[in-house]
């Protein structure tokens, strides 16, 4: 199972890694064009669809992929009844959405780009039941295909149709085709394993829907905080702020996919233990900590240290007021990544109902300390938002998973203790070439000083090291 997990966790951070690069290659070009106007508007449609996506999910995904993990004769029935129902809710949230960006007296082209991002999240949803299919049967080499596909024909559509027309709805039918085409390649590998026929038990999807509600109520809470401030910011601060605003929120989510991916195979991993092997819980939780914290603490401090050189020259001197902003988002890094490894375990031993009051409790803080600060301190109030709730949220999940499962305090403080005094090293040799070398070297040279220091401080080995390049290679 471990060597699974591994190697699982391996391939899909290989494939998101390409994935993640097509992407921001893409967010790049986009904001470069457009400007902060454009690329808030682009944002802001995005972002205000999101809110409304979890309304055709319903939290059956999580659900789908936990009880697969546990008893995969469930696939078949499980799947056709969670279609059939997604169906006509797609229909009924797809106008809702539209009728909100309507009344709410948002521009034309606000508007068009809402009814197109609208049949991305319709599509994502139903490609989001599949990839519960293959995370609950742990394999995610499908995944990680669709995954990397989607962002090919993204951006071959949306980066060519904005090269050639300036046009940004023809970059959000770029979205509209990456994710019609990992809709359809899913659907396809699938059936592989299961056959889908579109049922309407309504007994068995009661109780999906009873058994899915604390998913759900966590999935909402989560979009909220995590999307509320978009809306709330682009009501007090308008467009420009929200394409500011961007950047950062743009940066974290595309960084995510390291912890999502150690989620995608962690989590199955997690509910298979649960159900047979809790012994096992929490060396993987501390395995999972310590891995995050190996790559999210360096991201955070170099992030920081290289910000004002960085932002002006991938996204233009335009969004230099995004830099502030960054910083802070990056401190809130780690604590961001960690929130993966709580979330999973949580949601593995049956405490999801935990999980979402502490993700609702966080959604509340974020509302009210958005509308105490962006009035005062515009995108910078909305970043210190961000920071605080992550922080918050985090901190009400460690309480409950060290009361939870047996959890070795020294196995994640020892660790910590190391890759901290190499990030240490790094922030010090950053601040000598910082204003020697470009930006490129100069990040080469960071990661270079805190893998020779994680060696030195024994945060890695030679031994782990090789056994992660036979894995990598296998």
């Amino acid at each position: 199972m471990a060597q699974s997990l591994a190697k699982n966790t391996t391939h899909m951070t290989i494939a998101f890694t390409l994935q993640k690069v097509l992407s921001f290659v893409f967010f790049m070009y986009l904001a470069r064009k457009l400007g902060t106007t454009g690329s808030g508007q682009y944002f802001f449609a995005l972002s205000f669809t999101t809110l409304f996506s979890i309304a055709i999910d319903l939290g059956t995904s999580p659900l789908l992929m936990r009880d697969i993990a546990q008893d995969e004769s469930k696939t078949g029935k499980f799947l056709s009844n969670v279609y059939a129902f997604k169906i006509p809710l797609s229909v009924i949230v797809y106008a809702a959405s539209l009728f909100t960006a309507w009344i709410s007296g948002y521009e034309t082209i606000i508007v068009e780009l809402v009814a197109m991002a609208g049949l991305v999240i319709i599509l994502d949803s139903f490609t989001t039941t599949n990839y519960a299919v293959f995370k609950g049967l742990r394999e995610l080499t499908y995944e990680a295909i669709s995954a990397f596909s989607l962002q090919v024909v993204t951006i071959t559509i949306g980066l060519g149709g904005l090269y050639l027309t300036g046009d940004i709805r023809i970059a959000m039918l770029g979205v509209v085709g990456g994710s019609l085409f990992a809709f359809i390649y899913t659907l396809s590998r699938v059936k592989r394993f299961a056959k889908i026929k579109l049922e309407w038990d309504w007994q068995f999807i009661k109780v999906i829907i009873f058994m899915a509600w604390p998913f759900f109520l966590m999935a909402m809470f989560n979009r909220g905080y995590n999307y509320s401030d978009t809306s709330i910011l682009s009501k007090m601060a308008g467009t420009d702020a929200v394409g500011i605003y961007s950047i950062p929120v743009k940066l974290l989510t595309a960084i995510q996919f390291i912890p999502a991916t150690l989620a995608a195979g962690l989590y199955p991993a997690m509910s298979h233990a649960a159900a047979h092997k809790k012994e096992d819980l929490g060396r993987y939780f501390t395995v999972g900590v310590r891995y995050l914290l190996t790559i999210s603490i360096p991201i955070s401090v170099g992030g920081f240290v290289l910000a004002h050189k960085f932002i002006p020259i991938v996204f233009s001197s335009s969004f230099e007021a995004s830099i502030i902003p960054f910083k802070i988002v990056m401190l809130a890094l780690p604590f961001v990544f960690l929130n993966y490894v709580n979330g999973s375990l949580l949601n593995a031993v049956g405490r999801h109902r935990r999980n979402a009051a502490h993700t609702g409790f966080a959604l509340l803080l974020n509302i009210i300390l958005n509308f105490l600060l962006i009035p005062e301190m515009g995108v910078i109030g909305a970043s210190i938002t961000a920071f605080m709730t992550h922080t918050f949220l985090l901190g009400l999940g460690f309480v409950v998973s060290f009361q939870t499962i047996k959890i070795k305090l020294l196995n994640i403080l020892i660790p910590l203790v190391q890759i901290l005094a190499s990030a240490l090293i790094m922030y010090i040799v950053l601040h000598l070439v910082l204003n020697t070398w470009s930006l490129v070297p100069t990040i080469l040279i960071a990661a270079v000083s805190y893998v020779g220091a994680l060696f030195v401080t024994r945060g890695i080995t030679m031994n782990e090291l090789k056994r992660a390049l036979a894995l990598i290679k296998n």
